[in-house]
């Protein structure tokens, strides 16, 4: 069998904001008849899986704080795995953004209709240099390491991860799904579109 979360990549900023990306994942056993993955497993498979694309798309101001996974569609499990790094996006030269300047990625799946896609709000990079101009992102040159960075994270969440467990002994596959609240499961998710036109976040304006 196979079990299904939610992810929730989370962390904050100097000034108190929480800045969360989330997702779903399912955790495939690799072979028949074999122990699931603890919760706890599957939250250090992601950690294992994203930590360096993803710290590499938080700016330095930011603190990644933690994974959470919580379970969804018959699966009540749930467990969060320290990270306590800073991002490594560069802020030399940086003319400060705002906050709730982001980058959207759409996430899409193979079904026709609006339960079949999705987005994300990548954070803010904090560095007006990494924009082409008013309205969109900058993808090329030195200008362009934020969107690339995001690019390759979305390329490490399409292409999945494999984990251990049971000391070792264990293998299972995670794979990014689209979960439709709506429809009660989850789908495959075959593209990631990182964005170039900026989005304003309202949700990231104040802290909590």
């Amino acid at each position: 069998m196979s079990t299904e979360y939610t992810v929730a990549l989370r962390s904050h900023d100097a000034g108190g904001v929480l800045y969360e990306n989330t997702f779903a994942v399912k955790s495939d056993p690799s072979g028949p008849d074999i122990a699931e993955a603890s919760d706890a497993d599957v939250a250090h498979g992601v950690d294992d899986w994203l930590r360096a694309t993803y710290q590499a798309v938080l700016s330095t101001r930011y603190t990644w704080d933690d994974v959470q996974v919580r379970g969804i569609l018959g699966h009540d499990g749930e467990a969060v795995r320290g990270i306590g790094i800073n991002g490594t996006l560069s802020l030399v030269g940086a003319v400060p953004a705002p906050k709730e300047l982001v980058m959207v990625v759409s996430v899409k799946t193979a079904h026709v209709g609006r339960t079949g896609r999705g987005h994300m709000a990548m954070p803010s990079p904090a560095n007006a240099n990494y924009l082409a101009d008013a309205t969109s992102w900058a993808n090329s040159g030195a200008a362009g390491a934020f969107y690339g960075n995001v690019q390759a994270f979305c390329t490490a969440l399409l292409a999945g991860h494999d984990f251990t467990y049971a000391g070792g002994t264990l293998t299972a596959h995670l794979s990014m799904r689209l979960w439709s609240r709506k429809d009660a499961l989850t789908r495959d998710v075959n593209s990631l579109v990182p964005r170039l036109p900026v989005r304003w976040l309202r949700s990231r304006s104040t802290a909590p």
